[in-house]
């Protein structure tokens, strides 16, 4: 294995480490923090003017997406980060469009229907992710570990070759002295 081989392997275990503890702690909260913010909003115990602090949370969530994209390397990974693109677009409209009806029991269905089921699609398209990149991170230790044990295998073969010649060399030098 030469040396750029095996910084390109550490660096895509680097990189997937990264992706798993981004997502493991944006799946934690933003669920609960999206749902609890516009659960204010739907019942009005927050003007429907604090919606560009909940929107903020969702361009937030969209700059994290970015982050794991351009870590993603495997191609179920990026699939999950696109469906988790629409769906915060998606959220973002549906967001909006509470905050414009104007009956209490109108906006918690529509809450109910929209913004606690695209949070719940989230949050599992967000798990799928953490799936495949954990599945891809336990393939790339499987080619490190396999590397390692080639190289760590060729060492003791140079190793024992080296201590064959030299012992066949000390041999007749000291035969030569008797």
């Amino acid at each position: 294995m030469c040396i750029r081989d095996r910084s390109q392997y550490v660096s895509k275990y680097d990189r997937l480490s990264e992706n798993l503890a981004v997502s493991s702690e944006f799946n934690l909260h933003f669920k609960d923090d999206i749902d609890l913010e516009m659960y204010y909003i739907a019942i009005g115990s927050k003007e429907n003017s604090y919606l560009p602090e909940v929107m903020k949370m969702v361009e937030e969530a969209e700059d994290t997406l970015s982050k794991l994209q351009a870590n993603a390397f495997n191609r179920e990974s990026r699939k999950n980060i696109k469906h988790l693109e629409a769906y915060l677009e998606n959220l973002a409209n549906r967001m909006k469009q509470l905050t414009e009806i104007k009956s209490y029991g109108q906006r918690m269905t529509f809450m109910d229907n929209n913004i606690r089921i695209l949070t719940s699609l989230i949050m599992e398209e967000m798990q799928n992710f953490i799936y495949n990149e954990s599945m891809y991170l336990v393939h790339m230790e499987s080619i490190m570990t396999k590397r390692v044990y080639i190289l760590v295998s060729g060492i003791a073969l140079l190793f024992f070759v080296t201590i064959v010649i030299l012992l066949r060399r000390s041999f007749p030098v000291s035969y030569t002295h008797l």
